[in-house]
C-alpha cells in the first residue's frame, strides 16, 4: 500500500530537475521526474486491541511496534515531549493536527552541567508517533534536522494521515486502550507496558551529581526526571546528587529529598514506596518534594492509594486549583495514574486539585515539610506558571523549622476594587461633555484606567470626593 508524494513535492523536484537541465543537458528534469514519481511513501497500520484498524503513512522507522495509546493536547513542544520519560512505552498521538512544521533543533548540545540543552533526555522515549498532518517542510532557527530524520535515526516508527480526532474520541470513551503500529510481514503482538515496573527502565544506573560546590545538597531520586529538573534546581543554588530509584534514602545525608517524575503504575515501584515511607516514619525534618510520579509514590508511601486514571492527563493548558489560597494555575502535565485523595491517612491532606475532573494534583502533611505537584511545574515547553514551587522547596529548606508550607506559598492577590469617574469638561455640550473612566482603586488617591465616550481625555489622578470637573460617581457605579 503507497501513496504518492503531493503535488508540491512533485514541483519541487521539477525544479531540481531543471537546475540539471540548465548544467547539463534537456534530458536532466524528465530524469529527475521520473526518479520523483517513483518515490512513493510505506504504508503501515495501527491496530487497537479491539480490532479497530486504521492505515496511515510512515515517516519515522520501518519498524512495527507495540504499547499503551495516550495522547496530548500541546499546541507545541514535540522535542521536549517525545523526549519525556514519562512516555516510556506509549504511543504518542498529538490533537494538533499539523506537527513537524519547525524541525528539530540539536539533540545533542550540551549546556554548563552536560545536559541535553533542547530536549528532556538523552533519547527518544515514545514507543511510536501518531499525527494527522505531517509537515515535510520546516522552519526555524534553531533546527537542524526534520522530525523525520530524527525518528528515523532513533529508530522510532511514526505514522501520518491517521484520523487523530477519532482516535481521541476512541480514547477518551474507552480509556485505557492498547495498540501497535505494524507495517507488512512484521507481526507483533500488543503487550501492555504498564505490567513491567518502567521506572526502573528510565532511572538512572549510577549516581551522578550536578551543580558541584553549590551550599544545598539535594538528593533527587531519578524515575524519569526531566532534564529541566536538574536545571531549575541547580539554577537555584542546589548541588543535585541523582541517585538509582531503588537507592535506599534513610541513610543518606541532604538538606532535601526531590522524587522525581516518571512512567507507568507507581505502585510497582515498591522498594522506592518502601525506602521513602521508612523516611516519612522517622523523625527527620528535611523537606521532601515530590513532582508527578514523586506525587504519586509519596502518597503510596504515606499509606494512601493509587488508581488508572480513564484517560489520563496530558498537555499545556489543565487548570489546577491550590486548596490553601483559591489560586488556579495553568499547568502542564503528563501522568495516567492518579491518587485517591479520600484514602490519605490522618495527618496528609490534599494541595491541588485539577479543576477540569476534581483529581488529586498533589499533596501535603500537616506538620512536616513534604508537599507535592502531580504537574510539571518545570514545564519546558511552557506554561511556566507554577515554576514558584521550586522556589517554596528551596524556601523550606533554608529557613526550616521558621517557615511551612502554607508561609512559602505565594499569597493569593485581593480583588481590585473599582470606581467610575464622570469628568464634566466645560463648555463642551452632548455626549462629549461627560466622559466615564473605570479607575483602579486601591486607596484615597486613584488611577485612571480606561474610559467610554466620544472624546479622548489624558489620563489624571481623581480622589474620593473630588469637586468637578472631577467628579467621582464611586466604587461600582
Amino acid at each position: 500500500m503507497t501513496k504518492i508524494l503531493t503535488v508540491r513535492e512533485l514541483v519541487r523536484g521539477f525544479r531540481s530537475g531543471l537546475s540539471v537541465c540548465c548544467s547539463r543537458s534537456g534530458r536532466g528534469w524528465r530524469d529527475a521526474g521520473t526518479r520523483l514519481l517513483s518515490m512513493k511513501a510505506q504504508s503501515a497500520h495501527l491496530v487497537l486491541d479491539d480490532g479497530t484498524r486504521m492505515k496511515g503513512f510512515s515517516f519515522g522507522h520501518s519498524r512495527s511496534s507495540t504499547g499503551e495509546l495516550v495522547f496530548n493536547t500541546g499546541l507545541v513542544g514535540y522535542p521536549e515531549a517525545l523526549t519525556d520519560p514519562s512516555y516510556r512505552g506509549q504511543i504518542l498521538t498529538l490533537t494538533y493536527p499539523i506537527v513537524g512544521n519547525y524541525g528539530v533543533p540539536d539533540t545533542q548540545e550540551l549546556d554548563s552541567l552536560g545536559l541535553r540543552t533542547n530536549v528532556e533526555s538523552d533519547r527518544i522515549q515514545v514507543s511510536g508517533l501518531l499525527v494527522q498532518d505531517y509537515s515535510h517542510d520546516y522552519s526555524h532557527w534553531k533546527s537542524v534536522k526534520s522530525l523525520a530524520q530524527w525518528l528515523q535515526e532513533e529508530k522510532v516508527p511514526a505514522l501520518y494521515g491517521v484520523d487523530t480526532r477519532m482516535l481521541t474520541k476512541i480514547i477518551r470513551d474507552k480509556g485505557t486502550v492498547l495498540g501497535k503500529i505494524e507495517f507488512d510481514e512484521q507481526s507483533v503482538e500488543i503487550y501492555d507496558p504498564n505490567q513491567r515496573n518502567l521506572v526502573a527502565d528510565v532511572s538512572t544506573k549510577e549516581v551522578r551529581v550536578f551543580g558541584k560546590g553549590n551550599p544545598i545538597k539535594i538528593v533527587a531520586v531519578d524515575c524519569g526526571i526531566k532534564h529541566n529538573i536538574i536545571r531549575l534546581l541547580v539554577k537555584r543554588g542546589a548541588e543535585v546528587h541523582l541517585v538509582p530509584w531503588d537507592q535506599d534514602l534513610l541513610g543518606l545525608q541532604y538538606d532535601g529529598l526531590f522524587i522525581s517524575n516518571g512512567p507507568g503504575d507507581p505502585a510497582l515501584a515498591t522498594t522506592l514506596v518502601q525506602n521513602l515511607r521508612k523516611v516519612l516514619e522517622s523523625d527527620r525534618r528535611e523537606p521532601v518534594f515530590g513532582i508527578c510520579m514523586g506525587n504519586q509514590i509519596t502518597a503510596l508511601a504515606a499509606g494512601a492509594k493509587s488508581y488508572k486514571l480513564p484517560m489520563g492527563n496530558r498537555g499545556q493548558n489543565q487548570p489546577v486549583l491550590n486548596l490553601l489560597t483559591g489560586q488556579a494555575f495553568i499547568t502542564a502535565q503528563n501522568h495516567g495514574y492518579g491518587i485517591d485523595s479520600q484514602s490519605l491517612p490522618p495527618g496528609w491532606s490534599p494541595l491541588f486539585v485539577n479543576a477540569n475532573d476534581g483529581t488529586n494534583e498533589g499533596i501535603m502533611h500537616d506538620s512536616k515539610p513534604v508537599f507535592t505537584a502531580q504537574f510539571h511545574p518545570e514545564a519546558k515547553g511552557g506554561p511556566t506558571d507554577t515554576e514558584f514551587l521550586f522556589d517554596a522547596f528551596i524556601s523550606l529548606i533554608r529557613n526550616g523549622k521558621e517557615v511551612s508550607i502554607v508561609s512559602v506559598m505565594p499569597r493569593k492577590e485581593q480583588p481590585t476594587r473599582r470606581a467610575q469617574c464622570a469628568f464634566v469638561r466645560p463648555g463642551v455640550q452632548g455626549a462629549g461633555a461627560r466622559l466615564r473612566w473605570t479607575v483602579h482603586r486601591p486607596g484615597r488617591g486613584v488611577r485612571l484606567l480606561r474610559f467610554s465616550g466620544h472624546q479622548s481625555h489624558e489620563g489624571r489622578e481623581c480622589e474620593d470626593g473630588a469637586d468637578e470637573p472631577q467628579h467621582c460617581l464611586g466604587a461600582d457605579q
